[in-house]
């Protein structure tokens, strides 16, 4: 329930904190007030509605690829059939793919055709194959499109991703993080991948900028500033909201060592266990990290845990 009053003032945020007995006819709910200047986001405290735009985060983060045609997307399989007859660059066209379900449940070994800025008669020439696969399973939606620049470029992406380019075009690596996730994650993808626009590409191969993210300082501040979506309410990462205003610390030298030594071991460690385990994806990795983490809690606040602490430290034994 929301009681509002023109103007600002304090309140109290009243928040349910426990409840039982809810099909009972004395149900309890046991609530934690907070009272404060009450935000346009319904907390108390600092207002981060209200954060701006920091210059020295600008021209780092973007949104994905737009492709607007799935017809861009294929296979393996395909991918060969369509680059048997093509010239050796062929690779600089046909790239890895990525939507934002295969950065967190796993890769599924996809490719996109990006042919900018090629002109049609070059690719009609030069990918003849290839060509032929967008004229028949790209261009007949493109033509139906309302937007001229895409029914004119039917061979390309829906935007030309002139910013995306510039910014990772000397970078052998970038940051990913998928946009709408129950965790919130940060990766390392190689530079020629292709993320749909359901991934926020974050342009910086430095592991410390990898391991500041991956924080729990950032991970917090990421999920006020975000937003929530789908049916399980789970957090999304507006980029303009979470990463273009997040003061990153600038910490000594020695810490940015540690920082990035750890960062890149975290970033090795998941995808050696994917590449043992392709099955096993990021998110059972995180579900059972939390599960552990509320296992230890639970162990750490029973009088059992804090007893076997105390005998622990009379005898020297761990535990």
């Amino acid at each position: 329930m929301t009681v509002a009053e023109k103007g600002e003032r304090e309140g109290g945020l009243h928040e349910v904190v426990r409840e039982s007995g809810l099909e009972t006819d004395e149900p309890v709910v046991e609530l934690r007030a907070r009272i404060g200047r009450i935000n346009a986001d319904l907390t108390v405290g600092v207002d981060v509605t209200r954060v701006s735009s920091l210059l020295a985060d600008k021209s780092l983060a973007y949104m994905g690829y737009k492709l607007h045609g799935q017809g861009f997307v294929i296979d393996a399989i395909l991918k060969n059939e369509l680059t048997s007859a093509c010239a050796d660059n062929a690779e600089q066209i046909v790239r890895p793919y990525m939507n934002g379900k295969d950065l967190v449940q796993g890769n599924r070994s996809r490719y996109a055709l990006d042919l900018y800025p090629l002109g049609q008669d070059t690719v009609r020439k030069e990918y003849p194959k290839i060509y032929q696969h967008l004229l028949t399973h790209v261009k007949p939606e493109r033509d139906q499109n309302r937007e001229q620049f895409r029914r004119e470029n039917w061979w390309w992406f829906g935007r030309t991703h002139a910013s995306q380019r510039d910014a990772l075009c000397d970078l052998d690596k970038y940051i990913g993080t998928a946009r709408t996730a129950k965790h919130r994650i940060f990766s390392f993808l190689e530079s020629n991948v292709i993320s749909e626009s359901k991934i926020v590409i974050i342009a910086s191969d430095d592991p410390a900028v990898l391991g500041i993210l991956s924080s729990r300082i950032h991970i917090v501040y990421s999920l006020r500033t975000g937003g929530w979506l789908g049916a399980g309410n789970d957090p999304t990462y507006n980029h303009t909201e979470c990463f273009e205003t997040f003061p990153f610390p600038d910490p000594p030298d020695s810490l940015k060592a540690q920082i990035r030594a750890v960062a890149e071991e975290l970033d090795a460690f998941r995808k050696s266990r994917q590449a043992e385990h392709p099955k096993l994806t990021l998110t059972q990795m995180y579900n059972v990290l939390e599960k552990l983490k509320v296992m230890e809690a639970a162990r750490r606040s029973s009088p059992s845990s804090l007893w076997g602490g105390r005998v622990a430290q009379a005898t020297g034994v761990g535990v």
